[in-house]
């Protein structure tokens, strides 16, 4: 899948590479859930589909966490930054449903 560009800068850093991952072709999702993943805690606000902030929280680290507090959403659309969890993080939100996943490189 061709990576992706974003428009514009966000502070002094350079626009960011975005890769896609999943179906974006059905539907867009009712929810967009935005995860900023660090080694113990993981903070995350899940959006609905004008934007609005619905939920704001933070759960562990873990893949046990992540199943307990995310496998009963809705089909979402993921945003999470790429790092050290990422690709295990995308993984297990891909395998909980038909959820597109979007992961961003790079610092804010």
């Amino acid at each position: 899948m061709p990576a992706l560009r974003t428009v514009g800068q966000i502070g002094t850093t350079a626009p960011k590479e975005v890769t896609q991952v999943g179906d974006f072709s059905n539907a867009a999702p009712a929810l967009t859930v935005g995860i900023d993943l660090s080694d113990r805690f993981t903070s995350f606000c899940v959006l609905d589909q004008q934007g609005e902030i619905l939920e704001e929280g933070r759960v562990r680290t873990t893949p046990e966490a992540f199943l307990r507090r995310f496998s009963s959403e809705d089909r979402s659309r993921v945003v999470m930054e790429v790092g050290t969890h990422s690709p295990w993080a995308s993984r297990l939100m891909s395998e909980l449903g038909p959820r597109p996943a979007t992961s961003t490189s790079g610092s804010c």
